[in-house]
């Protein structure tokens, strides 16, 4: 029995310390949650990535977490390992919450690789948004200055060719 009343604390003293994160960027206005709210207004597929982006870290501050408490707590390799597969087994749960499925039952180590790589590749894919933007500002540039030249020279020859006809009368 005390060892399923340890885990158990260790999983809520963990989920409590990932909720008190979430609390404190949300009131603390977290750049990384509010500025994509105003850069990507317009653009909904990026401000989507952003909120995912900033979940899947907020997913990856637990295993920080974890390590720490690991850390100061001195806590054994093989306490660490069914440590870390009790809170992955408790975690999975609450991201099946969420939408995240699983079949596997023993996923920490892959899972928090994936959720790295998926983190950078989110990171990637705004920056490639943030790039065609750029690009696209770029494009209207150019059209408009392109556009008003092309318009002073075709007046420049009108006023040419009025010129001509004037002298010709």
């Amino acid at each position: 029995m005390n060892c399923q009343k340890n885990k158990l604390i260790f999983n809520l003293d963990i989920l409590t310390e990932g909720r008190k994160k979430l609390i404190a960027d949300f009131t603390g206005k977290n750049p990384e949650i509010y500025t994509p709210i105003f850069e990507y207004e317009n653009i909904p597929y990026q401000m989507k990535l952003s909120r995912e982006k900033y979940f899947l870290r907020w997913i990856d501050y637990h295993w920080l977490i974890i390590d720490k408490y690991f850390c100061k707590k001195s806590v054994e390799e093989k306490d660490q390992q069914f440590l870390r597969s009790s809170f992955s087994r408790v975690f999975l749960q609450f991201l099946r919450l969420f939408g995240f499925n699983s079949t596997e039952k023993k996923m920490s180590k892959l899972f928090y690789r994936l959720l790295k790589e998926e983190i950078n590749l989110l990171e990637s894919i705004n920056q490639a948004g943030d790039n065609t933007n750029k690009k696209l500002e770029s494009l209207r540039y150019n059209y408009a200055r392109d556009k008003a030249l092309f318009e002073r020279e075709i007046n420049r020859i009108k006023g040419e060719r009025n010129d001509d006809i004037k002298d010709v009368r």
